[in-house]
C-alpha cells in the first residue's frame, strides 16, 4: 500500500473511531454534568491547570521526534528510555512540590495535582509506543486502542460518579485513560527487539524535543491562563461554567486533532519538501472544516442558553454567556491545529512559539480589559487572541514561500456568518423556548442543515474542484 493510500485509510479509521468514541463519551459526559456540580469541574480545572503549568518543563514530545527523525536501530529504544526518565522526573518533582505547597493549597487540589502528573508520566511513554505505528501510518490498531481507552475510561468515570465519588470520578477518567492507552500501545507496537540507547541519538531527540517543549509550554500557557484568572478573580463555580462551555466548543477540535496529530503530521513530515502538496491538503481540510463548523458556531452564538439547557441541564444556566463568547473558537481551533501541524512537519516549530507568545500577550490584555475597563469582555477578547495566532503563523510561513489565504481563513467566514445571521434571526430564542426539547433540537438541526447547504451551494465550484481532486487521486492510487 502506498504512503498516500495509508494516509487516506488512516484518516478514515481515525474518523470512524473518533465518531464512535465521541457518541459514547459525549452522552456519558452529559450524564456526568447532571450528576456532578459546577464546583467539581471548577476545582478539577484549577488543579489540572497547576499540573499542566508544571508539566511545561517536561513537554519534550519524544513520540513526535521518533516520527520526524530517520529510522535507526537505537531510535525507539533511546526515545523510550528518555520518556521513562522524564516520567520519573515528573513524579519526583511533583512529590517535592506537593510537600512544599500542601499547607498553601487545599489537600484535594494537591492530590489531584499528583494524580494528573502521574497520568502525564504514563502518557509520555505511551506516546513513544504509539509513534511506532503512527510513523508508518498503520492506524487501524492505533485508532482502536485510543477509542477503546477513551470509552472504558468514561464508563469507569460514570460508575464512580453514580456511586458518589464526585470530583474523584473526573480524576479517575484522566488516570484510567492513560493506563489503558499505555497498555494498548505497548500491545500494538509489539517491540520484540532489544532496547538500545545511543547518546548521539538522545542528543538529537532532546534537541527536537526542546523546540517542542517551548511550543507546548506556550500552548499550555495560553489555554490555562483563563483558568487561573477565572478561578482566582471570579470564582470556582464560574470556572466550572467556563470549563464546560470550553468543552462543548472544543469538541470538534478534539475529534479532528487526533487525525491531524496521528495522520497529517507523519504524512506532512514525509512530504515536507513538497510545499505545494502540503498547501493543497491544508486548503481542503480548512474548507471542509469551515463548511461543517461555521453553521454550528452560528447556532452556538444564537442559542447558547438552549444548547446549555439541552446538553447539561438547568443548573448550568450560568455557562450561557461563556458559550456565546467562545463561539469563534469552535471554528478556528481546528484551523489552528492544522496550521500548527504544518510548522511541526517542516521543522519550523519556532513559528508556532512566536505566534503563541503574541497570543499570550493579547490574552493578558484581555484580562486587563476585564479588570479595569469592560466587565464581561474577557471571553470575547480571549477568543480573538486565539484567532490572531493563526494570522501570526501565516505571516511567518510566508517567509518560506508558503502562502495561506487570508480570504479563505478570515474574510469568507466573516461574510458567511453575517449573511447567515439574517435568515437565522427568524428562529429567535423566544420562539425556540416555547416548544418542547425534542422540537428545539429538530429546529436547530434543520437550521444547521440549511446553513451548511447554503455554504456548499455558495462555494459549489470549489466543492466540485476538490471533489475531482480527491477522486482523481484515489483513482490514481488504485492504478
Amino acid at each position: 500500500m502506498s504512503f498516500e493510500r495509508k494516509a487516506i485509510v488512516g484518516v478514515i479509521w481515525q474518523s470512524v473511531m473518533n465518531y464512535a468514541g465521541f457518541a459514547i463519551t459525549f452522552f456519558i459526559n452529559i450524564a456526568l454534568a447532571r450528576i456532578l456540580f459546577p464546583e467539581d469541574y471548577g476545582v478539577f480545572a484549577l488543579a489540572t491547570s497547576f499540573a499542566e503549568i508544571y508539566l511545561i518543563f517536561f513537554s519534550f514530545s519524544f513520540g513526535m521526534a521518533v516520527i520526524q527523525m530517520e529510522d535507526s536501530d537505537e531510535l525507539f529504544g533511546t526515545a523510550l528510555i528518555l520518556a521513562m526518565i522524564t516520567g520519573a522526573a515528573i513524579m519526583l518533582g511533583a512529590i517535592i512540590l506537593s510537600l512544599i505547597f500542601i499547607n498553601t493549597l487545599h489537600l484535594k487540589i494537591t492530590l489531584i495535582f499528583l494524580l494528573v502528573c502521574f497520568a502525564s508520566a504514563l502518557n509520555a511513554t505511551a506516546g513513544v509506543y504509539s509513534s511506532v505505528s503512527e510513523k508508518e501510518l498503520k492506524m487501524v490498531q492505533n485508532s482502536v486502542v485510543r477509542g477503546w481507552a477513551s470509552v472504558v475510561a468514561i464508563i469507569i468515570t460514570l460508575i464512580l460518579a453514580l456511586n458518589g465519588f464526585g470530583i474523584w470520578a473526573l480524576v479517575m477518567q484522566n488516570l484510567s485513560y492513560s493506563i489503558f492507552l499505555l497498555l494498548g500501545m505497548m500491545k500494538v507496537a509489539a517491540i520484540k527487539k532489544s532496547i538500545k540507547f545511543n547518546l548521539l541519538t538522545a542528543k538529537k531527540i532532546l534537541l527536537f524535543g526542546t523546540k517542542g517543549l517551548f511550543a507546548r509550554g506556550a500552548e499550555i500557557a495560553i489555554f490555562r491562563i483563563p483558568n487561573f484568572f477565572i478561578g482566582t478573580f471570579i470564582g470556582i463555580k464560574e470556572l466550572g461554567y467556563f470549563s464546560r462551555s470550553l468543552y462543548l466548543i472544543s469538541l470538534p477540535n478534539t475529534m479532528l486533532s487526533s487525525v491531524t496529530q496521528s495522520v497529517a503530521y507523519p504524512f506532512f513530515s514525509k512530504i515536507s519538501s513538497q510545499k505545494e502538496k502540503i498547501m493543497k491538503s491544508f486548503k481542503i481540510m480548512n474548507f471542509l472544516i469551515f463548511g461543517i463548523l461555521a453553521p454550528l458556531s452560528v447556532l452556538c452564538a444564537l442559542f447558547p442558553g438552549e444548547i446549555i439547557f439541552i446538553v447539561f441541564g438547568s443548573k448550568w444556566a450560568g455557562a450561557t454567556e461563556y458559550l456565546r463568547g467562545l463561539t469563534l473558537l469552535m471554528l478556528y481551533m481546528p484551523m489552528l491545529s492544522n496550521i500548527r501541524i504544518i510548522t511541526y512537519s517542516l521543522n519550523k516549530i519556532e513559528y508556532t512559539v512566536k505566534s503563541y507568545i503574541a497570543g499570550i500577550l493579547l490574552t493578558m490584555f484581555a484580562i486587563l480589559s476585564e479588570i479595569f475597563f469592560i466587565e464581561g469582555s474577557f471571553v470575547v477578547l480571549y477568543s480573538i487572541s486565539m484567532v490572531s495566532i493563526i494570522l501570526f503563523i501565516a505571516y511567518y510561513l510566508r517567509g518560506i514561500k508558503i502562502f495561506v489565504s487570508r480570504k479563505e481563513i478570515f474574510s469568507m467566514p466573516a461574510i458567511f456568518t453575517i449573511i447567515s445571521l439574517v435568515p437565522a434571526y427568524f428562529f429567535n430564542t423566544g420562539f425556540v423556548w416555547k416548544i418542547n426539547m425534542f422540537s428545539r433540537i429538530a429546529v436547530m438541526l434543520f437550521l444547521y442543515l440549511i446553513l451548511m447547504s447554503f455554504f456548499f451551494l455558495y462555494r459549489f465550484e470549489t466543492v466540485r474542484k476538490y471533489y475531482k481532486l480527491i477522486t482523481g487521486k484515489l483513482k490514481e492510487l488504485d492504478n
